[in-house]
């Protein structure tokens, strides 16, 4: 594309700005519903129970306990409201109608669910899995209580006691609305809530909070970005920093860093020293500063902002990344305050301190990132804008200009990398942390997606999430060549991706004693990864994949290992996928293997996974299928494929999900563009041609057109390999395609399109135009 049509599309930004914050305007703001501070009540009515192993409070035995209650729900009274609460010793998870909804960590805080629309009229089942940890007999239980509320008549209470049923055996179905062939037996109830060793817990509204808090604060920045109703948006700023102040929620899992990249948005554009006209009254900006400074004299250390630690990550990548950007956000608001020069933390350090160190940090983060694959939660649906938002308050904010050129250099390489692989603004390729069922319907709620609707302008406009009201605000722009990457999948042509990847731990033992509960620590090794991410790009799918040892799960980062995905992407249909995923009620890990060369991928489940049931394979409802010779093809937009299931056979579950026999059988996947072959009889014809030989757990098979030779150990750890030589963990690359390339660990990057050539360099400070 021209340069005067890609300046046409940049400057359309601040006009689709616009149009998307004005629909934050008449949003009603979220109100926490009467029905939790029943609950709070409710809880103290509850009694604690275990079982089946009548040994009271003080010496149960280690191991999961699983527990369940059925309770029916009447036609005739509809469901206006309904929360759960509960705790437990040591923890628990919580599951309603076979839905897992969360989990309780601990007997001090309960955790609260809103389950409204979980429930269903006639009979429900709510169920638990207890845990009980440590290396001898020691306390446990569980407490908890159901509240609901219907437009008429009393509320239904329901509250842990004798009523419940327990059992330490299970089978498949046990939280379902079949009992089974299981022994349960009663619980046995321990005691009233405020009961020894527990004492009375309290109700914690994380997710309420935050529902409170961001309807308010996305509606204000919309406001002030707008200039209209500032009053207002003043007043909902106060009201959403007294909820958190009120319920102590400025701490935790969900706490201020998972809130401070909006709430330092409108303090950094509107408050004192703002980049735009100060539109933050006192009041407001008086308690976003309280917040946290608050929040940042217990939760910032200096010792944290450790520049040879950048790979020591914390709760997760985008907890971490979210963290680092408040503890900066809040060191340059205190330093810059009146009474900055006063303030010490908690750590005997002064704001100065705290703002050079975060600032020397954050260099060496940017750089390492650059230099190394950048990020471990890869392209992710939703975590993505989440560590993007604390990036781009750095590059609009800080005052220092090198850190501004290294977190641009990061922005423009992780968009570089997104144009490259995608069609219709959704990213192909292996993944990191997409949730199970996450790779269907990703054109409503990829978050990936909707961030780049503001900077090119394609596709729908986006969809209302917390983080992107931040993004919608933000000064960066995509350098011209990312633009015409992202905006020409036809001039991009026929290409593969390579980028060499991190993920394993440097030590496992250390990052397990570095964590707490509800707070682990992944130090990554930085030199090794073991992960090599591989994509064949074309303008009608992107076919991809994570190739990787096959190791234990304790050898990979949790973050790594987490809901890895790969498959297909179709161009010319919404939603259009095809990929191989086990079925899981929840997270997996460790999920499955593969190799890939071109359009051929073979993948198989992994024996060391967790939480992964039966292999499946998932076919879009756009694709056309056809079942012959032992394989299975489909037919879509643009694009031929086909699946083989190497050994034993499989049913179909519903009209996408095909179902495996065998587990752990090798999966062959194979796609083409389709107009490389005269019609889908001659594609298939093809296919049917190729031979397929498994013998003493040993793979061969000669992919499809030039994919080559490939050799999958089935039975063994032995690393796959294609044309007779094993795959290689540690190329001497950190990316490489027409497109991006960059030498591993270099620091200077290529990015290129036809004319245009964008080079990033992180060995040399200053500022780069492009």
């Amino acid at each position: 594309m021209a340069d005067s049509e890609l300046e046409r599309v940049r400057d359309g930004f601040e006009s689709r700005r616009n149009e998307y914050l004005r629909g934050y305007l008449e949003e009603p703001p979220y109100n926490i519903d009467e029905g939790l501070g029943a609950c709070q009540q409710e809880l103290k009515s509850a009694e604690w129970v275990w079982g089946p192993d009548e040994t009271g409070a003080t010496l149960a035995p280690v191991g999961e306990r699983y527990f369940r209650r059925s309770f029916a729900l009447p036609a005739d009274r509809k469901v206006e409201s309904a929360y759960c609460a509960f705790v437990a010793d040591n923890y628990a998870d919580l599951i309603i109608n076979e839905i897992p909804l969360g989990r309780a960590n601990g007997f001090h805080q309960a955790k609260s669910i809103n389950i409204t629309r979980h429930l269903r009229t006639g009979r429900n089942v709510f169920a638990l899995t207890a845990y009980n940890v440590g290396d001898t007999p020691n306390p446990a239980g569980i407490l908890g209580v159901i509240h609901i509320t219907f437009e008429r008549g009393e509320p239904l209470l329901l509250t842990t006691d004798e009523g419940w049923l327990v059992t330490d055996s299970i089978a498949q179905g046990w939280d379902g609305l079949e009992i089974g062939e299981i022994p349960w037996v009663q619980a046995e109830s321990l005691g009233k809530a405020g009961s020894a060793p527990w004492g009375q817990p309290s109700i914690r509204l994380e997710g309420e909070v935050i529902q409170y808090a961001f309807s308010r604060l996305t509606f204000a920045l919309a406001a002030l970005q707008l200039n209209t109703q500032t009053d207002r948006a003043n007043s909902r700023i106060v009201e959403a920093v007294k909820r958190i102040q009120e319920e102590k929620q400025s701490v935790g899992e969900f706490g201020l860093h998972w809130m401070g990249g909006m709430f330092y948005r409108i303090y950094g554009m509107f408050g004192p020293s703002g980049s735009s006209e100060r539109r933050l009254n006192e009041d407001a900006a008086e308690a976003i500063w309280g917040l946290f400074a608050d929040w940042a004299r217990s939760e910032s250390r200096v010792s944290d902002a450790d520049p040879d630690h950048t790979w020591r990550i914390w709760g997760s990548e985008n907890h971490s990344a979210q963290r680092d950007a408040t503890a900066w956000a809040s060191a340059r608001m205190i330093a810059a305050h009146p009474s900055g020069e006063s303030f010490r933390y908690d750590d005997d350090t002064y704001a100065a301190e705290h703002l050079a160190a975060w600032e020397t940090y954050l260099k060496e983060y940017f750089r390492e990132r650059i230099k190394r694959g950048m990020l471990i939660e890869i392209s992710p649906s939703g975590y993505g804008s989440r560590t993007l938002q604390g990036w781009h308050n750095i590059y609009d904010f800080s005052d220092d200009p090198e850190l501004r050129y290294l977190v641009k250099s990061a922005l423009d390489l992780w968009w570089a990398e997104w144009a490259q692989e995608q069609l219709g603004g959704i990213r192909g390729g292996g993944k990191t942390r997409l949730y199970p069922g996450g790779a269907l319907g990703l054109s409503g709620n990829d978050r990936n997606r909707a961030m780049s609707w503001f900077y090119l302008g394609e596709g729908r406009p986006a969809h209302k999430h917390e983080t992107l009201p931040v993004i919608a605000t933000t000064g960066y722009r995509l350098p011209l060549v990312v633009m015409d990457m992202a905006l020409d999948p036809t001039g991009r042509g026929v290409y593969e991706c390579r980028s060499r990847r991190l993920g394993r731990y440097l030590d496992y033992e250390e990052s397990q004693s570095l964590s707490k509960p509800d707070e682990p620590v992944y130090g990554v090794d930085p030199e090794y990864g073991g992960i090599v991410r591989y994509s064949y790009c074309t303008p009608d799918f992107i076919i991809g994949t994570l190739m990787l040892e096959n190791r234990p799960k304790e050898y990979w980062t949790g973050i790594s290992q987490q809901n890895r995905w790969h498959g297909v992407l179709f161009g010319g249909g919404e939603d259009s996928t095809l990929f191989p995923q086990c079925e899981t009620d929840r997270s997996t890990y460790n999920e499955q293997w593969s190799i890939q060369n071109k359009g051929t991928l073979i993948a198989q489940k992994l024996r060391t996974s967790d939480h992964a049931r039966d292999m499946r394979v998932c076919f879009s409802k756009d694709l056309e299928r056809h079942e012959e010779g032992g394989w299975v093809f489909a037919r879509a937009a643009r694009a031929f494929a086909a699946v083989k299931i190497v050994t034993g056979g499989w049913r179909w579950d519903d009209n996408i999900w095909l179902r495996c026999e065998d587990e752990y059988t090798p999966i062959i996947i194979e796609v083409v563009r389709s107009q490389d072959y005269s019609d889908f009889e001659s594609f298939k014809m093809a296919i049917l041609r190729q031979e397929v030989l498994f013998e003493g757990g040993v793979l061969r098979y000669r992919g499809n057109g030039d994919s080559g030779e490939f050799t999958f150990f089935a039975d063994s750890d032995r690393t796959p390999e294609l044309n007779g030589k094993p795959i290689d963990f540690s190329p001497d690359y950190a990316f490489q395609s027409p497109f991006l390339n960059e030498e591993w660990a270099s620091g200077r990057v290529s990015i290129s399109k036809g004319e245009l050539e964008y080079v990033i360099d992180v060995r040399k400070d200053g500022s780069h135009d492009e």
